[in-house]
């Protein structure tokens, strides 16, 4: 056999691997309806994230004021507010932001807190103590309060929301990749890997890193929930998205003069952080018991 006939029948056999693993995940999916229900209301809430230009047909932030105040109707299906904005496509804007918000401030929170924990977990000693002292701090701090007080230092905005959120993830990543290092680098085959000559960040990306993935996957889907409460928080507060940008933080806080009268305002931006991080929870608690809690993560990849 050729060395290009071996190559393409490893490629083959890769690609059935992964058709085989999908399709037992698609019917693991399918059998539990809670995280089925749950995967369709996120991918309906990021499809219309992405194409809200297109499936909306009114402007987020300038509404007709002769309309204010509209109940649901065909033509305003969920109402206008106060100034005459349709707010369904607030909601629907407002996702984007909210997707944005819980998609950033992960990548902040994982690359800075996973890039800790791999370095705390992989040489230990002083280095090892003084990563984890640091990540004490932060985890001494109760979750919103240390958010609200970076982005009262940073001052009011989207991006420094972000990158609030961002750094109250940290801790968690950087202890979680940090546990499942240490349980990795006393394992044989990484062993084996150092003695044969391998590199630190060759044994750290090739062997170290892919095992940390199973469990970072399941902490974010978990940590993508509470920051999407988090960016709402602030933005009632005001000290995140900042008008006339729709958030659904704004929206709730905006609506409180018109509860009595006009609750759909507050009602609806409500329904939709709820309905939201349930989704986000519930499938985060589908895909942490798909890739089995109890499984070990340290083994060997399988190359």
């Amino acid at each position: 056999m050729t060395a290009y006939e071996s190559e393409k029948e490893k490629i083959f056999y890769e690609s059935e691997g992964i058709l085989n693993a999908l399709k037992s995940t698609s019917r693991k999916l399918l059998g539990n309806w809670h995280a089925t229900f749950s995967f369709i209301i996120l991918l309906a809430i990021i499809f219309s994230a992405l194409f809200a230009p297109w499936l909306m047909n009114h402007d987020p932030n300038f509404g007709e004021l002769l309309d204010r105040l509209q109940p649901p109707s065909m033509m305003y299906l969920l109402g206008t507010d106060e100034q005459g904005r349709d707010m369904l496509t607030r909601i629907v804007y407002g996702g984007r932001i909210a997707m944005m918000v819980g998609g950033l401030s992960l990548l902040v929170g994982l690359f800075i807190g996973g890039s800790m924990g791999l370095v705390s977990g992989y040489f230990g000693g002083w280095v090892d103590h003084l990563i984890m002292r640091i990540t004490d701090i932060l985890l001494a701090f109760p979750y919103l309060l240390l958010v609200i007080a970076i982005v009262s230092m940073l001052g009011p905005s989207l991006m420094n929301a972000i990158i609030a959120i961002g750094v109250r993830m940290i801790p968690e990543f950087a202890r979680l990749v940090r546990s499942v290092v240490l349980s990795i680098r006393s394992k044989e085959y990484v062993l084996a890997t150092r003695a044969v000559g391998a590199s630190n960040l060759r044994i750290i990306f090739h062997h170290v890193l892919p095992n940390c993935t199973a469990p970072i996957i399941v902490q974010s889907t978990l940590l993508m929930a509470g920051a999407i409460l988090a960016e709402s928080t602030l933005s009632f507060l005001g000290l995140g998205t900042q008008p006339p940008d729709p958030s659904w933080g704004t929206m709730v806080a905006r609506g409180r003069e018109y509860l009595i009268t006009h609750p759909h305002l507050s009602l609806f931006p409500g329904l939709a952080i709820v309905i939201v991080v349930y989704a986000l929870n519930v499938f985060g608690d589908w895909v942490r018991d798909v890739l089995d809690p109890h499984t070990d993560w340290t083994k060997p990849p399988q190359i």
